[in-house]
């Protein structure tokens, strides 16, 4: 099967490399059951990718073998056509490397595994939006002729309580119209040493929260409206 985001090409060949059922559906749940659900077990190939994970974890309780290949294999589209590339040519070509055992298993990770990616993830989207904020904040306030004095992104807000701020910029700078500079933390994972140095996104440090609320986007921009 060649995934993709919002449509999947399907292919299903027999033992002898004859096309059986060639179609394309929506990358949804219920269509790959739909599809899928009343065949017998068979082995699946599809390629890593996004959904991937979810496009497996889907396919298996239907009762069938699914290998998540990895895409830099050459010898999987060694029977590709070299004409256009295109999805159906793509699943008849992992459908042949399957037949032929022409693939290479991608690893994949556990539940737990995904989840503190996903963390990490948002976590560091967060840190970056964070420091862009303080960033501009700390440029529109140097356009004035006012420093912020130096330190971590916690204690921002209470130095800025301690400068004689513009009244333009008056909403925006003081403590409580600058949230996000309290939307990240990363607390020591506890495991490791209580002297240990903090470092973001770093296996010695585990998420504990980090959500833009609307509070945050409003000081952002204060036009926004959260839906």
């Amino acid at each position: 099967m060649d995934v993709h985001k919002r449509e999947t090409q399907v292919c299903i060949i027999d033992m002898d490399g004859t096309v059986v059922d060639e179609q394309r559906i929506r990358t949804e749940r219920h269509r790959f059951a739909d599809v899928l659900g009343t065949r017998p077990r068979t082995r699946i190939l599809i390629e890593a990718s996004t959904e991937s994970e979810w496009v497996a974890t889907t396919l298996e309780p239907l009762g069938h073998e699914v290998v998540v290949a990895d895409p830099n294999y050459t010898p999987t589209y060694a029977t590709r056509t070299r004409r256009v590339k295109t999805d159906r040519r793509d699943a008849r070509a992992l459908a042949e490397a399957n037949r032929l055992g022409a693939f290479r298993p991608a690893h994949r990770l556990t539940a737990g595994r995904r989840e503190l990616r996903a963390s990490l993830a948002v976590r560091e989207a967060l840190v970056r939006t964070r420091t862009r904020s303080l960033s501009l904040l700390r440029s529109l306030l140097r356009r004035e002729g006012i420093a912020v004095g130096t330190g971590s992104a916690a204690t921002f807000a209470r130095r800025l309580d301690t400068l004689a701020i513009p009244v333009a910029l008056e909403p925006r700078a003081r403590t409580e119209g600058c949230p996000i500079s309290r939307s990240v933390s990363l607390t020591p994972h506890p495991r490791t040493k209580k002297n240990t140095k903090r470092k973001p996104l770093t296996s010695g440090g585990r998420f504990t929260e980090g959500r833009i609320s609307g509070e945050v986007c409003q000081w952002i921009c204060p036009g926004f409206v959260d839906r």
